[in-house]
């Protein structure tokens, strides 16, 4: 039997792409388009247009929605995309939990690919099919050949500047703990590079604590950290290692008990990892648990959970009222975009788009006010620059 169509709709080019493609190729065949590319050459409008042509024509049936970082990819652009099914796909939903919500309640989205635990259950709860599938998973993950030495006692990858990590790093190299500390703000990592260091560590430290970003955030700044899985986790047992985390809620749902070693606290962390680097077997054992776990959570094991099971067409938009930050963002980045790429059309497409909300006339007004200031700055910021690039 053939297998169906599917259209991934990236709004940019991301580096983690094969970690959400190479499973979805085992039930569909995959095609891709990179919105804001398409966007910039044709407008928005007509890269609607074109979109619906090239499902129509390939007979596509489901379509994926990248949506993190690019609010113009909202329910209203959804809703406009001609398919059978559509999902979107979300790496970064603790972050933008909300404002995903609203655009797959309103959308009528048949389901959400989420590559956090805590948000499948989120979107269940709310009456939506959703799937966790990890962006870690790529080939490039694997453990190192015969003989490859752990050379390095403890490995942490990222910066050590989120939230109090680096009170972590402090309290492990005070007890005479040996850290290595790679990228982050010191240094850049290739995959390659990574995947090598992941394979030569005895012990992967993971920080689950996020700060929130707030200029992509709508909702409102009540918190200033969210306890979040981490791609690390799976890296590091993908590429046959050990992973040491702080608590995340996520684990809970992932691992059964003794599956990963977790901290809550300094003083815990020192604990954990000490005890692990004086006892070798104790080490191997629980490095045999986690790694043959996380071969399980591999994207192309996890895609088999995958079904479409309403048919076409059943899901219906629904929810309450969207509040104005959501327009905000939305047609705050789609006039920016139009002036960029000096689509004057697709400027005056979004004046429509925006009429033609269903929002009380103040929020129009208000959402018009803020379009105009941000083209008064535009244009005065243009006339500077060119005014300064004439002395």
């Amino acid at each position: 039997m053939e297998k169906p169509r599917a259209l991934i709709l990236f709004a940019i080019k991301h580096r983690w792409e094969e970690s959400l493609i190479a499973p979805l190729e085992r039930l569909f065949h995959v095609e891709t388009v990179y919105l804001r590319d398409k966007i910039r050459l044709l407008g928005m409008k007509a890269c609607i247009k074109a979109v619906n042509e090239q499902i129509a024509s390939d007979d596509i049936q489901v379509a994926f929605f990248n949506v993190d970082f690019f609010p113009f990819v909202d329910f209203t652009f959804i809703r406009k995309i001609q398919v059978n099914y559509k999902w979107m796909f979300s790496g970064d939903d603790p972050t933008h939990h909300l404002h995903n919500s609203i655009t797959a309640l309103h959308a009528g989205v048949d389901g959400v690919i989420v590559s956090d635990p805590v948000s499948r259950l989120k979107y269940k709860s709310l009456g939506i099919s959703s799937l966790f599938l990890p962006l870690e998973g790529g080939t490039i993950y694997k453990q190192g050949p015969p003989g490859t030495k752990k050379q390095i006692d403890v490995l942490f990858i990222g910066s050590s500047q989120k939230a109090d990590r680096q009170v972590f790093l402090d309290a492990l190299t005070k007890d005479g703990i040996n850290v290595r500390v790679e990228g982050g703000e010191t240094s850049s990592l290739t995959y390659e590079a990574m995947v090598g260091l992941l394979q030569r560590a005895k012990i992967v430290l993971n920080f689950s604590k996020n700060t929130v970003i707030k200029t992509q955030s709508i909702e409102p700044l009540i918190y200033d950290y969210l306890l979040e899985w981490k791609g690390r986790i799976l890296e590091a047992g993908l590429c046959g290692s050990l992973c040491v985390s702080e608590y995340a809620p996520s684990l809970e749902l992932v691992f059964l008990e003794g599956e990963i070693p977790f901290f809550r606290s300094p003083q815990d962390c020192v604990a954990v990892v000490r005890q692990l680097l004086a006892d070798p077997s104790l080490l191997a054992s629980t490095t045999d648990k986690f790694v043959a776990r996380c071969k399980q959570l591999n994207p192309n094991n996890l895609i088999g959970h995958f079904e479409l099971s309403k048919p076409p067409g059943q899901a219906s938009a629904r929810g309450g009222e969207v509040p104005y930050r959501y327009y905000e963002q939305s047609f705050r980045r789609r006039f920016h975009m139009a002036l960029d790429y000096r689509k004057m059309g697709d400027f005056i497409y979004q004046c429509g788009e925006l009429a033609n909300i269903k929002a009380p006339a103040s929020t129009k007004a208000l959402l018009l006010g803020t379009v105009c200031i941000m083209v008064v700055k535009t244009f005065v910021s243009k006339l500077v620059a060119a005014v300064v690039g004439r002395l």
